[in-house]
């Protein structure tokens, strides 16, 4: 397990994306990463086991509709073998990707990884989009371009600038905060956003896709039961972004 924090972005400019610097920082010191980190870190991997694979750009949309002026905010890996396209995703946090997925890039088709996490890909002319199915009903994740481009180190890191430079809204930014842990049963998580100006924030928890969901009282309490189910402090987090 790789810890995902997205304060990152803020506090260690510019990211170093060097194979060994990122063995170091996220399996090492165990400092957590962004997905960029944690999806390059994963690239290398494969590339020196022999693997053939592509580092791939994507456009988190997370229910919203797609802004064609906002910055790529999320790389996913495409492996080919045997063959088969295989989508490899170790960066989107919450909803993650359990295991590689082989879907058919020719035709929109729905895919079942695991009891309550079922995803589909949606073929369009010029672009793939990503679902995840909740509660029946399929909602957006991110978008990639089609045919399928190779992005390399530099234009991530340009991307990275962009994404703090960015004006408008973006739903991987300035929504909400989301953090869990995969379980052999399913998944432990945390949401929070803030609605009509109080933060609200809640806890599930997943079992063979049944889904336990509970509402923290308070801010504090939900911020105690993060640090200690997924020992996530976010009194240090939000101390050291306003740094």
């Amino acid at each position: 397990h790789i810890a995902y924090q997205n304060q990152t972005i803020y506090n260690k400019l510019p990211l170093d994306l060097d194979a060994n610097a990122l063995f170091e920082k996220l399996i090492v010191e165990k400092e957590g990463g962004m997905c960029y980190e944690t999806s390059d870190l994963f690239y290398n991997v494969l590339i020196k086991f022999g693997f053939s694979a592509k580092r791939i750009k994507a456009y988190p949309l997370n229910g919203k509709p797609y802004n064609p002026k906002a910055p790529s905010s999320h790389n996913i890996i495409m492996v080919e073998l045997n063959k088969k396209m295989f989508l490899i995703d170790v960066g989107y946090g919450n909803n993650s990707i359990r295991y590689p997925v082989d879907f058919d890039f020719e035709k929109t088709c729905i895919k079942k990884v695991f009891p309550g996490e079922t995803y589909q890909l949606e073929v369009y002319d010029n672009y793939y989009q990503l679902n995840i199915e909740i509660k029946e009903k399929f909602e957006s994740m991110y978008r990639f371009d089609r045919p399928i481009d190779e992005i390399n180190v530099e234009e991530t890191l340009e991307n990275m600038k962009k994404i703090l430079e960015f004006e408008g809204m973006m739903p991987i930014r300035d929504l909400y905060l989301k953090s869990s842990i995969l379980t052999k049963e399913g998944k432990t998580g945390f949401y929070a956003e803030p609605k009509n100006g109080i933060k609200t924030a809640y806890m599930f928890i997943e079992k063979f896709g049944k889904r336990e969901k509970r509402r923290f009282e308070t801010w504090e309490d939900f911020v105690s039961c993060l640090k200690t189910t997924l020992n996530v402090d976010m009194t240090k987090t939000i101390q050291e972004s306003q740094k």
